[in-house]
């Protein structure tokens, strides 16, 4: 099995949760293709102030 992949988009948050509303393509293509070849990969699409929280709550498990 290969490496765990963590691929992070951080929106602007200058219009607060409707920053989330557009999906992170860009990240979903290359993940698309990451786990094709056997790799696991998260995509995280975060507010900025959802960072901490997300990191913390992800690298707990581990």
């Amino acid at each position: 099995m290969k490496a765990n992949i963590d691929l992070i988009m951080v929106c602007a948050g200058s219009q607060g949760p409707t920053d989330k509303q557009h999906l992170p393509l860009g990240l979903i293509y290359v993940g698309s293709a990451l786990e094709r070849n056997g790799y696991n990969v998260k995509i995280w699409h975060l507010l900025p102030e959802k960072i901490e929280e997300a990191y913390y709550g992800r690298y707990r498990s581990y």
